[in-house]
């Protein structure tokens, strides 16, 4: 057996875990499914914006866009890749039955729904609408009978970078505000930074179609 010496060329290449990314292990316990930087990775959007946003251009987030999404039988150490070469693939999570993955991707360049079916090891877009998922542990989730899909929509409009765009340092202003609850309600999502808006959507998981329970929250 033969030895060499890593050099820093080795080292940056080297794949990992994803940050903030959740591990799920399918029903049955046989299958894990997790996330996986790649720096050899090609983007769908150009990985660099501002310096102080967490998004790609698309909206997708940033550390994810060199990201595969993989599933690896626990009794074999066999992995396989669910995702393709090209945009970042995030967030999977078994179907109650443990026949499909849900994932995020940006591959069309936005990040949207999609789906793996594991017995004819196939891949599908679920919708086009472009999904708004800000932290590693915001998910895609099932409904108990494994018809609906439910996870956050970018409301239309929205703009990512108005209040992440910004690298210069300044002062931090509190405002506080009394009077009924209806209008604390309002100045509080006033106050929230536009990536953080989000609407609340079911989709169904055969055709794609989307229902809104709450927008802008």
């Amino acid at each position: 057996m033969s030895y060499r010496t890593l050099n820093a060329s080795d080292i940056i290449q080297v794949k990992s875990f994803a940050a903030d990314t959740l591990l799920h292990l399918s029903p049955d316990g046989k299958h894990l499914a997790h996330g996986v930087i790649n720096p050899k990775g090609r983007s769908a959007s150009l990985p660099k914006t501002t310096k102080a946003s967490p998004f790609l251009p698309n909206g997708a987030l940033k550390r994810y866009y060199n990201g595969e999404i993989w599933v690896t039988d626990i009794r074999t150490g066999k992995s396989d890749k669910l995702s393709s070469d090209v945009g970042g693939n995030w967030a999977p999570q078994w179907s109650p039955d443990g026949r499909y993955v849900a994932f995020y991707s940006d591959r069309m360049g936005t990040p949207q729904l999609w789906v793996w079916d594991k017995s004819e090891n196939k891949q599908r877009r679920i919708s086009e609408k472009p999904i708004s998922a800000i932290y590693g542990f915001e998910v895609p989730l099932w409904t108990s009978d494994g018809k609906h899909l439910i996870t956050k929509l970018r409301p239309e409009g929205e703009d990512f970078f108005s209040d992440t765009s910004s690298g210069a340092d300044g002062q931090a202003i509190n405002i506080w505000e009394t009077g009924s609850d209806e209008h604390v309600d309002a100045a509080r999502k006033a106050q929230r930074p536009g990536h953080i808006h989000g609407d609340l959507a079911v989709f169904d998981f055969e055709t794609g179609k989307t229902s809104i329970v709450t927008h802008g929250w």
